[in-house]
């Protein structure tokens, strides 16, 4: 039994990886020194700075006094999330501890990775300082993005700070383009621990995301109640498909504030013969107020209609 504790203390560092893998918006993820946890257990506090512009030059009086003001914006987190599953120990072994060895993958897999994305995008549609709704072809495709990219930096946003996420409907007709060869290249980038090969259009990465992770609003079900038992998301009834988001990585905070896997092992299960594993992801993000000028977002113009 040793020897399995310690094949899983090595398994768990793994699980971000994994994370990093599967979630489409993991490149946007906030590098944690910059953020400022308040007292309060539910809210992070996000530095906002104002300075004055320039002012004449005095050859007699030299420079003119500015001011800075940085003020600390409070975000509340509303997105706290965990689910508990228990693995019967004969059940493990007569599948050669295939059962138990693939949950957690598969968890993260199939519902962590998809249900932050969804979140994040959606909330991003929402917060978009840009909206334009557009039925999607292979005729406008080009021009949709460029214009997009024209809005952006018409915006002063910096082009080496926009990421591109586009459905795969959109890559399907930009690949059909006769013009592709133009506007696309291939780059790099490090994602935490893992390096993605990503597509670029203009220099700007664009990341394939699945369609149903690219809408404009979600129902978030708690597990508990009637109906809601399954757990996970579902599109909101008056949900819209969006195209595509274009958006300043600047603009954005998405903030994982605790992803915490736990693994109880049969000898410690109290309540009954198996393993536990219990993953708890405390999450939220956000749009900065005077940068919400830096998302672009692109929706299609019919609605869809939710479960």
């Amino acid at each position: 039994m040793a020897n399995e504790i310690a094949l899983i203390s090595k398994y768990l560092p793994l699980l971000d990886e994994k994370y990093q893998a599967e979630s489409k918006s993991a490149i946007l993820d906030i590098d944690p020194q910059f953020v400022r946890e308040t007292m309060e257990a539910k809210s992070v506090l996000i530095p906002k700075m104002t300075l004055s512009g320039l002012a004449d030059y005095d050859r007699n009086g030299g420079y003119v006094g500015g001011s800075q003001k940085i003020e600390w914006q409070t975000h509340t987190f509303t997105m706290d999330r965990n689910r508990m599953f228990t693995v019967d120990t004969m059940d493990d072994l007569e599948t050669a501890y295939i059962a138990y060895s693939m949950l957690a993958g598969e968890f993260i897999r199939l519902h962590v990775a998809p249900e932050l994305d969804s979140y994040r995008f959606s909330k991003y549609a929402d917060k978009a300082g840009t909206k334009v709704t557009l039925a999607i072809t292979a005729d406008n495709v080009l021009s949709a993005l460029v214009g997009g990219r024209t809005a952006l930096t018409n915006k002063q946003v910096p082009l080496n700070d926009i990421v591109i996420f586009a459905t795969p409907d959109v890559m399907g007709h930009l690949m059909l383009s006769k013009e592709l060869t133009r506007f696309m290249g291939v780059d790099k980038l490090n994602i935490g621990a893992v390096e993605l090969e990503v597509a670029t259009f203009n220099r700007m990465p664009i990341v394939e995301v699945p369609s149903e992770r690219m809408m404009t609003a979600f129902t978030f079900l708690d597990g508990t109640t009637a109906g809601q038992e399954t757990g996970g998301y579902r599109p909101a009834t008056d949900a819209q498909q969006v195209n595509f988001l274009m958006l300043s990585r600047s603009a954005v905070k998405q903030i994982v504030k605790r992803a915490a896997p736990k693994i109880v092992t049969p000898e410690a299960n109290q309540s009954a013969d198996g393993w536990k594993f219990g993953y708890r992801i405390y999450h939220d993000s956000f749009v900065l107020d005077n940068k919400a000028d830096g998302i672009y977002a692109n929706i299609a113009p019919t609605a869809t209609t939710g479960p």
